[in-house]
């Protein structure tokens, strides 16, 4: 096989590869799951901080 076919196939699955990482990335959403995602990561930093504090205890 000549060095021009293996260069055009590395280019044409570099290519493959692009295409499919940016169908993959079209096709999921960027909308927030949650309208109040804010108040869940308050309520969940209770969470860590009462973890925190259990592993001092042990």
């Amino acid at each position: 096989m000549s060095w021009k076919y293996i260069v055009i196939l590395i280019l044409a699955f570099f290519l493959v590869g692009i295409l499919s990482m940016v169908y993959v990335a079209h096709r999921q959403t960027n909308e927030m799951i949650d309208d109040n995602y804010y108040d869940k990561e308050l309520a969940y930093q209770g969470v860590i901080d009462a973890k925190k504090k259990y592993a001092r205890f042990k």
